[in-house]
């Protein structure tokens, strides 16, 4: 996907669809990485910045940065995404846009399975030691 495309696929989410493409109907059509790595390892390498660098602008540990950039981390969260598009310079949309590619749900439903409101589990509380509860009153034992 492009930038174009990305632009305008969030511009018709907001209704301003035209006045977007009209905005960028001038402008070169510029690629957009496929996943999460490429976008901060290419981002890196452009701006010349080390893990070193970019650890102490956004204020994740060092191997979490490996990880993101290695394809390790496959649902990041939005804090962790915002601390990226700060620690490397980039737009957040873009940032975000890129990680939604890459999200996969936790766990893959069976096609053929029909769905089923989750229960929360049902605590049974427990009674205090030495007190017997009856419907009208409650006794010490």
């Amino acid at each position: 996907m492009t930038t174009k495309e990305m632009l305008l696929a969030i511009a018709s989410v907001y209704g301003i669809r035209e006045e977007v493409a009209a905005l960028v109907a001038d402008r070169p059509d510029t690629y957009t990485p496929d996943s999460l790595p490429d976008l901060l390892r290419t981002s890196r390498a452009a701006t010349g910045l080390q893990r070193e660098t970019i650890h102490f602008r956004c204020g994740l540990s060092r191997s979490q940065i490996s990880y993101y950039e290695n394809k390790h981390s496959k649902n990041p969260g939005l804090r962790s995404l915002t601390a990226l598009a700060d620690g490397y310079g980039l737009p957040l949309w873009l940032v975000l846009c890129t990680a939604l590619r890459d999200i996969r749900p936790l766990r893959e439903p069976a096609p053929d399975a029909e769905r089923k409101p989750v229960q929360p589990p049902v605590r049974k509380r427990k009674r205090p030691v030495g007190f017997s509860c009856t419907p009208d009153r409650a006794e010490a034992v």
